[in-house]
């Protein structure tokens, strides 16, 4: 299997990701690339560096309004 190269916009994402250092929520890593908000798009380059072993992901429950919280980190080597 060929091995996917990493978008701009996901190599954007990872090196947020990165420089931050620990888990970090979607809004404050859209506003980490100039964004007010993640699109689906980056959410789906999300989950292919996820896949590809780059980052790690978790999700909690908010519990007051018992929507899903997603925070992702650079992976630990």
């Amino acid at each position: 299997m060929r091995k996917q190269a990493v978008t701009q916009r996901g190599a954007q994402l990872l090196a947020a990701i990165r420089a931050h250092g620990d888990w970090i929520g979607r809004a404050e890593l859209a506003r980490a690339t100039g964004k007010n908000q993640l699109s689906p798009h980056d959410w789906a380059l999300l989950d292919r560096l996820h896949a590809a072993g780059l980052i790690e992901v978790r999700e909690t429950m908010m519990e007051r309004t018992k929507r899903a919280m997603y925070e992702y980190r650079a992976a630990r080597c």
